[in-house]
C-alpha cells in the first residue's frame, strides 16, 4: 500500500523522469550542501560526483560543505517564469537574484538569493545556505523545499 501511495505521489525530477517523493526527499544534495571529497587529492566536488574532476581517482567520500562563502556573480531576473503550470508552482516572484556562489571550501554553485533587494547584492559579498521552499503544488501535491543563499 505505501509504495502504491509513494508511486501516486511522485514528482517529475528530470527530462521528464519521475522519482517517488521519498527517494527525492532522500537526495541530501537537495536539502544540504553534501558533495564529495576525493581521498587521493582532497579536491571537493559539489554536488556528489562518482569521479574525481581533479585526478579523476573514484575513491571519494561524502563531504558537508559549510553553506558559506561569497558572490562570484549574480543576474536579476525581471521575466516572471512563464513555463505552463510552473509560475503558480514556484515560490519565488519577479524580479530575483540567480548568483554564482563561491562556497568557502571552493566548489561555486548557482543558487536563488532570498531576503534581498537588487541593491543590496554585490559581487564578493558574503553569503549563507537557508533552507527555503522551492515550489509547491502540482499534480502530485508536493511541497519541495531546497537551499536558497540569504546575504551574510
Amino acid at each position: 500500500m505505501l509504495a502504491a501511495q509513494e508511486q501516486q505521489r511522485s514528482s517529475t525530477f528530470s527530462e521528464g523522469e519521475k522519482v517517488p517523493a521519498r527517494t527525492w526527499r532522500n537526495m541530501p544534495s537537495f536539502y544540504n550542501l553534501t558533495g564529495s571529497r576525493c581521498n587521493g587529492c582532497s579536491h571537493l566536488e559539489f554536488p556528489k560526483a562518482a569521479a574525481c574532476r581533479k585526478c579523476g581517482s573514484q575513491d571519494l567520500s561524502e563531504h558537508s560543505f559549510s553553506g558559506t562563502g561569497k558572490i562570484e556573480t549574480y543576474t536579476i531576473i525581471r521575466q516572471p517564469f512563464n513555463e505552463e503550470g510552473m509560475a503558480e508552482q514556484l515560490v519565488c516572484s519577479s524580479p530575483y537574484a540567480i548568483a554564482i556562489v563561491r562556497l568557502d571550501e571552493g566548489p561555486m554553485i548557482t543558487a536563488q538569493l532570498a531576503d534581498c533587494e537588487a541593491g543590496e547584492i554585490a559581487i564578493g559579498k558574503p553569503v549563507k545556505a537557508v533552507l527555503r521552499k522551492i515550489s509547491e503544488g502540482g499534480d502530485d501535491g508536493l511541497i519541495r523545499y531546497g537551499y536558497k543563499f540569504v546575504l551574510a
